[in-house]
């Protein structure tokens, strides 16, 4: 558990389980976007491909270290400024 929520968060309201099966409503928190599915099996593939476009999209526009010009983190940068200032 320890990863949750850093690929993508979703909130699944299931309004009916028929034919042995979930139908209902998913929202894809991170882009607020939202879908309705008629099976669990048409939830997962909702799930994985928003997980996949979320990947595209972070390759694609840098959104890892990489995209502060070396191997820092902004975290690093921060603790670096705290401790110039002796607060660290």
């Amino acid at each position: 558990m320890g990863n949750a929520g850093k690929l993508a968060t979703f909130i699944v309201h299931v309004q009916y389980c028929q034919n042995a099966t979930w139908q209902g409503t998913i929202v894809w928190a991170d882009e607020k976007q939202t879908s309705n599915f008629r099976s669990a099996l048409e939830m997962l593939k909702l799930m994985d491909s928003a997980v996949e476009q979320s990947d595209e999209r972070r390759d694609r526009f840098g959104e890892d270290e990489r995209q502060w010009g070396d191997d820092r983190k902004p975290d690093d940068e921060a603790q670096d400024r705290m401790a110039s200032d002796g607060k660290k």
